[in-house]
């Protein structure tokens, strides 16, 4: 019952979210980041699930409550939420309606399920080095392919 453009890659096992989760983050993730992120992410160059993913194996006690709230995101109707079907079945300027609703909602537990997914679709999104090439950051400082001399360049400075 995932939508297809959504769904985790076949042979990619997850460790926290299901297969609904992963594919409900995904999809809000590309409207939230903008048209160049949203594009790499619907192109699955940058997979945002899989990083998410990762993330909340490592922290169990965060995993539940973002389930929970994906799960909402995905399957909450109206009046709670501005839709009738599953956020992954909805078009992209559906889509952006609903997580402006919630963005914008005089209720705050609405503006916090808002706040949290766009965090996190964020924090996935920047997180992953598939996204520097849309960001230019060049990667943590320090590594064999960033030295700490280029920590240094001034500000009218090329990396």
């Amino acid at each position: 019952g995932v939508p297809e453009q959504w769904a985790p890659p076949p042979g990619v096992p997850l460790a926290a979210l299901s297969p609904r989760a992963y594919a409900t983050f995904t999809a809000a993730a590309a409207r939230i980041v903008g048209p160049t992120g949203g594009r790499a992410i619907a192109e699955r160059t940058i997979d945002v699930g899989r990083f998410l993913d990762g993330f909340l194996a490592r922290s169990p006690s965060f995993a539940t409550p973002i389930t929970q709230a994906l799960a909402v995101l995905e399957f909450g109707v109206w009046p709670l939420l501005a839709k009738l079907r599953p956020f992954t079945a909805l078009g992209g300027a559906a889509q952006d309606a609903v997580l402006d609703d919630l963005m914008r909602s005089r209720l705050d537990v609405k503006r916090q399920l808002f706040a949290g997914v766009r965090s996190l679709a964020l924090l996935a999104f920047y997180g992953t080095p598939e996204s520097r090439s849309v960001s230019g950051y060049p990667g943590p400082f320090g590594s064999a392919a960033v030295p700490i001399g280029l920590a240094m360049i001034g500000p009218d400075d090329v990396w």
